[in-house]
This record gives C-alpha cells, sequence and structure tokens, in this order.
C-alpha cells in the first residue's frame, strides 16, 4: 500500500494514475472534482548546474545518482498547475501524487520533502531554481511496503491561501532533505507529470436580508424594524453549483452587548429563500438588536450580510380603533330604517385610530372566516376598506389596532345589519329553445324593478309589481349557468344575489300509476307520459333499469304515453331520452318508483341463523309480509294441515310452527283484504334440519360452567327410530353413544380449556340413515382470577413505597363476592368485588424492589374458592414525588405560585435527589435520615410541566428516574 502522509481520510477513493489511489473526503453534493496535469514540470541537475530541462518527456530524478563514469547528480523536482479554473472556489480536498518509477535501494527509507517555491521558467536550472518559498511537508517512502510507490500530500491549505492571495498558479517541488540529498542510497526517479486532485465547492452568496414577518424590511440602526416575541427573518441564497443543498444561519445580537451573540438555524424552502425564526422572549421592551445572515450549502458559508436592525416592542396600541360606515351604520335595532346597503352592495369602512402614531394598521374580520389586515395611511391615521356582504341579517365586525411589531390593541366591536334587498329566484327551465320563467320577489318596500345575467352575460332588466316580477329566457345549451340576479330601487342596485342553475333538455316524465305516491303492481298495467324539453321531438328511446332499448314515437305535440305492465317487485328506475327530428338525442331523464307483489312474502329468521337452532319440535317464526293496502289479515296452512288465519298489524304478522318431522316443508299463505277477497297465493317451501336435538342441562342462568366442572347433555333424535348418536367435543376424537328406547341419549363432559367449546352430533337411525349434524356451542368460565395494573411482569415501575393501581377480574361475575389475596409473605387480605362491574379495583404499595409476587383467589356467594392465581410483577427503585400544591395530573396553582414537591421511598439508603423540570439543569438536595427531600419551585409559565426525580446511594448508584407531571393554572 503507498505509504501516504496528511492525507484526509474520509469514505472515497478517488482512482489516480498507475492504477494507484489516494483516500479522500466525501463532499456534499455539490461538490465539483477535477483531476489537473501540471502546465509545466522541470527538474535540475547539480553535476550541470546551467542546463534546463524544462518539460522533459523522460521520467524525473530526485535526489542522487551515480552515472557511468561515477558521476554525481544531484536532483530536484519541480511542477506548476494553473489554478484559473478554481477562482471563486473553496477546496476542500487537493492532493499531490507523483507515482515512483525507480528507486535506487527499496530497502532504504527515503524522506521525501513537498515545497512551494516560485514559478518554472525556460531558464530553469541548478544556479537559477525557483526560490523555495515554504516546506509543506514530508514522506517516507521505500524500507517497508509496496516498492516502488508513490508520494501523495495533503495541499488543501497551500491551494487555499493561493487562491486567497489569487495567484494564477502554483509551483510544488519535490526532493529529498538537505542533509540526505547527496546519499545515492535515496534516489529515485518519478512520473514526469504528478497530479493534482481536486475536490472544490463554490460557496453561497447571500442578499436582500430582511425582517418577514412582521413585514419591515431590513432596518436601520435609527431606524430598527419593531418586532414582538415572534419574527421571521429572511435572507435569499443563491449558489453556482447545481444540486446545492441550501440553508443558512441568523445571528443576534444586542448593540450594546455583542458577546450575547446567539444563531440560530434556517431553512430553505425550495426558491433559496432561508427563513428562521430567533427566540426574542429574553429581551426585555425597547432593546436594540442587530441581526445578519449567512447562507450555507452543506460545504461552505458564505460571508455574513451586513447587519440588519430590530427593536423588541411588546407595548401594544392601548386603544380600540374607531369604524364608521355611512352605508352600514352601526346598528342594534334590525327594525330601525337603514338607507342603502343589503347583500351584495358594497359599503365603504374607515378605520380609525385617533391619531395613535404607534398605529401603522388594523386587523378586520367579519366572523365567517375572513380575516384580512388593512395599512393606515399613515402612522396613527385611517384605513378604509370596501366591504361586501354576502348575506342579510346581523354581522359583527371585530377590528384591531396593530403597531410596527404586530402588536394587537384591544378589539372594536362593530355591528352592522344588513337588510333583506336582496331577490328571491326561481328559474323554471322548460329546457332547451323554450322559453323558461325567471321569477323574482324581494321584500324591501322600494323595490322597482329586478334583473338577471348568465355568466356576465347582457343584463335584462324588468319591472316589480307588488315586490315580485317575472321575465322569460330562453336558453339554447346545456349547462350550469351561473345566474346575477338584483334589486333595484329605481336606478340603485340595493340587493344582489348569484346562484348556479342546472339547463338541460332531458324530457318530463309523469304517471298516476307509477308514482312516490301510488306504487305499482306486478301484473297490473299502467302508463307513463312523456312530454319534450326541446323542439321538434318526434320520438323517445326508454329502457327499465338499463335494460333493453326500446322506442315509442311522439305525437304532434311532442308527447308520448307508454302503456307498461309489470311483471316483478321493486323498486325499479325508468330511463328515457328524447329524440330530436335530426337525430339528435336528449340527455337522459331517470323516473324511479316502485312495485309491488300482491302476493304476501314469508321469512323465517330461524331458519336463516348458523348454526342452525331449527330441529323436531323446535318452534320457528314465520313472518309474512305484504305492501298492498287494505290487508286485514293472512290466510295459511303448513303442508297438509288445516287452514289457519291471523290478523295483519301495519301489513304484517307473525306465527308460531312447531315442526314433528325433519325434511322439505311448505307454507302457502295468502293475503285476507278488508273487503274479504283473498290475495294469489305465496307457496314458501322451506326444510327442517333432522339434526339432533342438543341441551346442556346443568348450564347455570345461561352463564356457562367452569374448566373442571362436569357439563351433561342430553341428546333428542331429529329422525325417528334413533339407535345411537355419534359425537365429538372441541373437534377431539368421536365417540358413539346408545340411544334409549325412546331415542334419546345423555353423555357427560369436564371441559379442561375456558372459552367456547363445540359439540358436534349427528344420529343414525336403525336403517342406517344418518342425520344431519347438529353444531351446538357452550361457554366454559375460566374460575382462575386475572390481574392487571401498573406494576406488571414484563415491565419494571415505581419502587418501595410508590402507590400504583391494580386490578382483579374474573369471569364468573357476579357470583363472586370478594377477593382473598397475599402480597410476598404478608398476610392474607380481603377485597369486596366491586358490583358495577366485571373488574375490582385496588392499589398497592410494595415493600421491596425487585420481582414480588402475589397470590389470589375468588369466592363466590356460595363460599366456593377459586384456583390460585400467582402473579409476578417487577418493582423498581423510582422515588415516589407527591406533592399538595401541585397533584399530580390536577389543574393547580398558578405563574409565579411556589409549590412543595416531596421526594421519599423508592428504595432504602437514599443520600440525596437530583430533580429537574422540563429541560432545565438538573438540581440535587440531600436526603434527611428518613431518606426524604423536599423542594420549591415556582412555575414561571402556564402550561404542562414535568418532574423528574432519581435518587443516589451512598455506594454511588442511582435509582429509577421518577415523571410527576403537574398542570399550572393562567
Amino acid at each position: 500500500m503507498i505509504p501516504v502522509r496528511k492525507l484526509v481520510t474520509r469514505s472515497i477513493v478517488i482512482g489516480l494514475a498507475l492504477g494507484c489511489a489516494v483516500v479522500v473526503e466525501a463532499p456534499a453534493a455539490s461538490a465539483a472534482y477535477a483531476t489537473l496535469a501540471p502546465t509545466t514540470w522541470a527538474y535540475t541537475d547539480s553535476h550541470q548546474p546551467k542546463a534546463s530541462f524544462v518539460n522533459p518527456s523522460v521520467d524525473v530524478p530526485v535526489g542522487t545518482r551515480r552515472d557511468a563514469d561515477g558521476n554525481a547528480h544531484t536532483s530536484r523536482f519541480y511542477f506548476t498547475y494553473d489554478l484559473t479554473s478554481l477562482k471563486g472556489q473553496v477546496v476542500h480536498q487537493a492532493t499531490v501524487y507523483a507515482p515512483e518509477r525507480s528507486v535506487t535501494d527499496c530497502a532504504v527509507e527515503a524522506p521525501v520533502e513537498l515545497w512551494r517555491t516560485g514559478p518554472i521558467k525556460e531558464q530553469t536550472s541548478w544556479k537559477r531554481a525557483p526560490a523555495e518559498l515554504e516546506r509543506i511537508g514530508e514522506q517516507t517512502l521505500g524500507g517497508v511496503g509496496e516498492c516502488p510507490s508513490g508520494f501523495g500530500y495533503d495541499v488543501v491549505p497551500a491551494v487555499n491561501a493561493a487562491l486567497a492571495r489569487r495567484d494564477a498558479k502554483i509551483t510544488f517541488e519535490l526532493r529529498i532533505p538537505q542533509a540526505r540529498e547527496t546519499d545515492p542510497a535515496l534516489g529515485r526517479t518519478f512520473r514526469n507529470r504528478p497530479s493534482l486532485t481536486i475536490s472544490s465547492n463554490h460557496p453561497p452568496t447571500i442578499a436582500d436580508a430582511r425582517l418577514e414577518s412582521p413585514d419591515a424590511g431590513c432596518g436601520t440602526r435609527n431606524r430598527p424594524s419593531k418586532v414582538n416575541h415572534y419574527s421571521t427573518l429572511a435572507a435569499k441564497v443563491s449558489d453556482r453549483d447545481q444540486f446545492a443543498f441550501l440553508s443558512g444561519q441568523f445571528a443576534t445580537w444586542p448593540v450594546t452587548d455583542p458577546q450575547q451573540r446567539q444563531e440560530i438555524g434556517g431553512s430553505s424552502y425550495g426558491d433559496g429563500t432561508v427563513r428562521g425564526n430567533p427566540d426574542l422572549s429574553a429581551h426585555p421592551h425597547g432593546t436594540v438588536l442587530a441581526w445578519a445572515a449567512r447562507g450555507y450549502d452543506n460545504q461552505d458559508y458564505s460571508a455574513w450580510t451586513k447587519p440588519c436592525y430590530l427593536e423588541i416592542d411588546r407595548e401594544a396600541p392601548t386603544k380600540a380603533p374607531v369604524v364608521i360606515s355611512t352605508t352600514y351604520p352601526e346598528t342594534v335595532d334590525p327594525s330601525s330604517p337603514v338607507d342603502g346597503g343589503g347583500p351584495g352592495v358594497p359599503g365603504k369602512f374607515r378605520f380609525d385610530a385617533e391619531g395613535d402614531r404607534d398605529v401603522v394598521a388594523y386587523r378586520w374580520s367579519d366572523g365567517s372566516g375572513i380575516v384580512e389586515r388593512v395599512a393606515a395611511r399613515r402612522p396613527g391615521g385611517p384605513a378604509t376598506i370596501t366591504y361586501t356582504p354576502r348575506r342579510d341579517g346581523p354581522i359583527w365586525f371585530r377590528v384591531t389596532a396593530l403597531d410596527a411589531a404586530g402588536n394587537a390593541g384591544p378589539e372594536r366591536e362593530y355591528e352592522f345589519y344588513v337588510r333583506r334587498t336582496a331577490p328571491g329566484v326561481t328559474v323554471d327551465v322548460a329546457g332547451l329553445h323554450l322559453p323558461s320563467t325567471v321569477k323574482m320577489q324581494s321584500s324591501a318596500p322600494e323595490a322597482t324593478g329586478f334583473s338577471y345575467q348568465f355568466d356576465g352575460g347582457p343584463e335584462v332588466r324588468f319591472p316589480a309589481v307588488n315586490g315580485a316580477g317575472q321575465a322569460e329566457v330562453t336558453f339554447t345549451e346545456s349547462g350550469y349557468p351561473q345566474l346575477t340576479a338584483r334589486t333595484y330601487a329605481r336606478n340603485k342596485v340595493i340587493g344582489v344575489t348569484t346562484t348556479t342553475i342546472r339547463v338541460d333538455d332531458a324530457p318530463n316524465v309523469e304517471s298516476a300509476d307509477f308514482s312516490f305516491d301510488r306504487e305499482g303492481v306486478v301484473g297490473r298495467a299502467g302508463t307513463f307520459t312523456f312530454r319534450p324539453r326541446n323542439t321538434e321531438i318526434t320520438a323517445y328511446t326508454y329502457s327499465f333499469d338499463h335494460g333493453e332499448q326500446q322506442r315509442i314515437d311522439a305525437a304532434g305535440d311532442g308527447s308520448a304515453v307508454l302503456t307498461w305492465t309489470p311483471v316483478e317487485a321493486g323498486y325499479q328506475t325508468l330511463w328515457v331520452r328524447a329524440v330530436r327530428a335530426d337525430g339528435a338525442v336528449s340527455e337522459s331523464t331517470g323516473y324511479s318508483f316502485g312495485v309491488i307483489d300482491p302476493r304476501p312474502g314469508v321469512y323465517s329468521h330461524d331458519l336463516v341463523s348458523w348454526p342452525r337452532r331449527d330441529g323436531v319440535g323446535q318452534p320457528i317464526e314465520l313472518q309474512f309480509d305484504t305492501r298492498m293496502p287494505d290487508v286485514a289479515g293472512f290466510v295459511y296452512k303448513v303442508d297438509d294441515g288445516p287452514e289457519l288465519s291471523t290478523p295483519a298489524e301495519f301489513g304484517s304478522a307473525r306465527v308460531t310452527y312447531t315442526p314433528q318431522r325433519a325434511g322439505d316443508h311448505t307454507v302457502v299463505v295468502q293475503s285476507r283484504h278488508l273487503d274479504g277477497t283473498l290475495s294469489p297465493a305465496r307457496e314458501w317451501p322451506f326444510q327442517i334440519s333432522s339434526g339432533p336435538i342438543v341441551t346442556w342441562i346443568e348450564e347455570p342462568d345461561g352463564d356457562g360452567g367452569q374448566t373442571g366442572q362436569l357439563a351433561t347433555f342430553r341428546f333428542q333424535p331429529g329422525l325417528p327410530e334413533t339407535v345411537e348418536y355419534r359425537y365429538t367435543f372441541s373437534y377431539g376424537e368421536e365417540q358413539t353413544v346408545a340411544a334409549g328406547a325412546d331415542g334419546i341419549a345423555t353423555v357427560t363432559y369436564t371441559p379442561t380449556n375456558p372459552g367456547y367449546q363445540p359439540l358436534d352430533v349427528t344420529s343414525v337411525s336403525a336403517d342406517g340413515t344418518v342425520s344431519e349434524t347438529r353444531m351446538f356451542s357452550f361457554i366454559v368460565r375460566d374460575p382462575l382470577v386475572w390481574v392487571s395494573g401498573q406494576y406488571a411482569d414484563w415491565r419494571t415501575w415505581g419502587g418501595i413505597g410508590v402507590p400504583g393501581s391494580m386490578s382483579f377480574s374474573t369471569q364468573l361475575f357476579p357470583e363472586v363476592v370478594e377477593y382473598r389475596y397475599q402480597i410476598n409473605d404478608g398476610a392474607e387480605q380481603t377485597l369486596a368485588a366491586a358490583i358495577d362491574g366485571v373488574t375490582t379495583h385496588f392499589s398497592i404499595t410494595p415493600d421491596r424492589n425487585g420481582e414480588n409476587l402475589l397470590r389470589v383467589r375468588s369466592v363466590t356467594a356460595a363460599g366456593q374458592f377459586s384456583p390460585v392465581t400467582e402473579y409476578r410483577f417487577l418493582v423498581g427503585t423510582a422515588p415516589l414525588v407527591t406533592s399538595t400544591d401541585y397533584p399530580s395530573n390536577v389543574w393547580a396553582g398558578g405563574v409565579g405560585v411556589p409549590g412543595t414537591f416531596v421526594f421519599s421511598d423508592g428504595t432504602p439508603g437514599i443520600v440525596e435527589f437530583t430533580y429537574r423540570v422540563d429541560g432545565e439543569e438538573p438540581i440535587t438536595v440531600p436526603a434527611d435520615a428518613e431518606g426524604r427531600a423536599s423542594v420549591v419551585y415556582t412555575p414561571t409559565t402556564s402550561s404542562v410541566h414535568y418532574l423528574y426525580v432519581s435518587g443516589k446511594k451512598a455506594d454511588g448508584s442511582t435509582t429509577d428516574e421518577s415523571q410527576f407531571m403537574f398542570l399550572v393554572n393562567l
């Protein structure tokens, strides 16, 4: 490996000549890379002191060598680079690399020096060598490692210094140190054109520094910009390099104490503008600050801008502004007469600070979400706005005077009333090329006329009679034109409204037989009437629910009557288009209506549930429904049974049927009308499951049993001559049990796991017929007590003496009346079970660190004990923090109100506590003999605060950290 000295070792490897490499810095994306070759190179020879060897094409000697006659030749190597391409840049990596071509003795370590020298000239020779200006450094070659190798050296300082001097070129020299220069063992040759590898960057430039919020420019020392707590500083950053990631810095300092200079970062948002928000809260009112900005491109900073100045102003204007409007005067009585004004009628409002020169602008809002700012004509002067109400009724203006810093003074509330003068508008759109009617009305007594205007077209005026008027308009194309309607009092507009209407030529569809008020009936014919909404209509196309499209010719007046008989019930939509004589088709009209079936409907929820509940001997409910009017009841029979009847209520009835056999059944039902007539019959087939009927004999009040508790189940047949049952519990192994003479069998089962337990049962008849499977599930409850809370086995929490909220719960609720529990080796305690929920809450206060053991069992009202639950939990060493002044998680106290906080417990042997509030510096206080301490803290802000506390023992170990949240009132 090449022995390289003073090289920056980062992460990018740049390949150089002869396959050698130099490790260089990994710059940002804006960096430019270049490998420069020398423009001129030369060497000198002491044996030929006046000879010039400029730009030789052979390898260049350095050090001393002997020729065939034994003459000593001592040489030095010079090479020059053109730096003009780096003008205006900052060099971050610059490495000179000269590959060796031959070495006299690789076993000998050779020190090689690098110098910066004067320029190479045509007469450069040993006698006229370039002047050595500065020794840059030295590198040892040979001795160990690869040989020949090469000379590589970091020359960043030398190159940047040359650029700072505005040197166009830089010349380097390779030589053996003078004390050993005549030693032939150190002689070597180098490639005649060493490389200079450069990584450089154009530093950014910055301009246009300004106070952006509030918008106040740069500010001078004598006329600083005014700001309050919040401000936004901005400047424009530019960069000549592509892909530069621009950001910046802002510095602020009091002009009277520059040592208090603070710097913050700034962010760019794509256009090169960098913004920053300094914290000015610590500076008192009247402080004058200077500030400056500089840009950054992830490599280099620009120069700082010249200072701008701002002054802290936290004194707001003291008076609310005066608000005046002649069009909309202030009023508190909506019934009082007001001249002028109305929705859509602009009015001027004047805001006046009455000469308070601190006021430079006004902020106003109208309660609708509009919040705007208007500048005063001069400091302390008025401002005028034009405001156009969009509605009638009361409107509240809220106006505030602003000073140059953005401080807002008292708010002025100005209420005015906008009369209901805008016209109410309806447009009866007849279609296209047909006269439509625009109707308007206004309650303004002085209204003499109206006007309409579509999409900014010509305004059409027409008279008002008794506050109403109408005019005709003919639309020639479909769309959504915007209508502007105005009310006039003679030639003065007193009210404006705008609305958007729908214009189309979709035909009108009417029907007395199929409508919202009258549903169609399957098999009963009815008619639809189509009417045109365009001229020259010759036919209509139509379809039901986008089905097959059909056509009907129009009569002479463009209308058509369609007769139709529905064949199925349901909600349907008739789609209709009109066809003109030229073949053009209108937009479509969708006409929706309902069709009912004269036959009643039948439904049974018991036959669709899963798992199935129906079976032989199991009653099922049948529901009959009809939407036909005038139905008094229903007549029905099941299979070949007797005909039965049941009254209807609101067209519906429910009956119960208990099947005596499994398999297929049919119910036939008819509606009986008030006049005694019957509807067509509905035949509704249904099937009864042949699965056995399963009953859990001991199920306690439907709450389920317990693990370990014997359960007995009875199987009753669904098929005749049942001789055997096959069954499985919880998907286990299939078992069989013989049926008794009555076809009934019982089995027992002791569940070991809680939760839902499936039981699948089939029956087998004497002839081998197998029934359907009955899927029966039952709940097995877990008698163990469940424990949860702040102290858990998966995390360490709290400490000795730190109470934690815990809870017991059980699936045996509400049978459980109390819990018996024991912590570690302590006495057993009794806790009454909650009666308002399944969870019983309590608190524990540990007396030891590390793992703790809680044992608990429940007791039922019958005196039965559950198995013992063992619950292990981890207790930390965090101190207990309490405060009566600021209880945890409770709003209390206030800004400037001191509070006492007590630290205790957590673990024995605490000698001191360390605490901090939010991000403040930590403070250490000693503990008393009982391992306690108390501190007083006075909040300075109203908000949520966090107090962090840890303890320290005599052996230097520290406890866990407590986090105590307290809330400070305003």
